[in-house]
C-alpha cells in the first residue's frame, strides 16, 4: 500500500535466471507505483537482454486499486505467454487507462478481468474498454480504504471488496 514502486513487479534482467512458469495470485495492491511505473503491476524486461524472455506467467484473482493512473504498466516487456485473468482493476483519481506502456501490453492475454474507472464515472464518460479482453466485465467496485491497515484485520477489510470466489469471510 502506497509504495513508490509497483505493488507487484514482474522483472527479467540480465544475469538473472529465466523468469517463467510463475503464478501471481490472491494479492492486493493499493495505490502503489507512486514514483515508478504509476501502476499496481509493472512488467519490465531488460532491453539489452532480449534473448531471455519473461514467459508463461499467469496473473489471476488479484485486486489492484490504483490512484497513480494505470492498473498494469509494461516497459520493454519482451514477454511471451503472459496471462491476466479474473483480476479486479479499479482506477481512482484521474486514471482512465488500465493498460499503459509499450506494444507488449497488446501481446499479453486477458481473460475475464473486471475493470472500473472512477474518473470515467465522475466525468460521465463510458468506462475505458480493454479490447484485448473479450470477456471483460465493467462493474463498479464499492470499497472503503482505511488510513492505516492493521494486518490482522486485512482479511476483514478486504472481504467486502473481493468477489465471492476468493472465499474470504468476515470475522466478527
Amino acid at each position: 500500500m502506497n509504495n513508490e514502486g509497483a505493488g507487484y513487479g514482474l522483472f527479467q534482467f540480465a544475469g538473472a535466471t529465466e523468469w517463467n512458469n510463475n503464478i501471481i495470485r490472491y494479492n492486493v495492491s493499493v495505490n502503489d507505483g507512486i514514483k515508478n511505473s504509476h501502476a499496481g503491476i509493472y512488467v519490465w524486461c531488460d532491453p539489452y537482454n532480449k534473448e531471455i524472455l519473461l514467459c508463461n506467467t499467469k496473473v489471476h484473482d488479484n485486486l489492484i486499486i490504483s490512484n497513480q493512473g494505470h492498473s498494469v504498466s509494461f516497459n520493454t516487456g519482451f514477454s511471451s505467454g503472459l496471462e491476466f485473468s479474473d483480476n479486479v482493476f479499479v482506477l481512482t483519481n484521474e486514471g482512465i487507462k488500465h493498460l499503459q506502456g509499450d506494444e507488449t501490453k497488446n501481446m499479453a492475454i486477458y481473460k475475464g478481468n473486471c475493470y472500473w474507472s472512477e474518473a470515467a464515472e465522475q466525468q460521465g464518460i463510458s468506462q475505458p474498454r480493454v479490447s484485448e479482453d473479450a470477456k471483460a466485465r465493467y462493474e463498479k467496485i464499492e470499497y472503503t480504504l482505511p488510513e492505516k491497515i492493521d494486518i490482522l484485520r486485512l482479511k476483514e477489510i478486504l472481504s467486502g471488496m473481493l468477489p465471492e470466489r476468493y472465499n474470504v469471510t468476515k470475522t466478527k
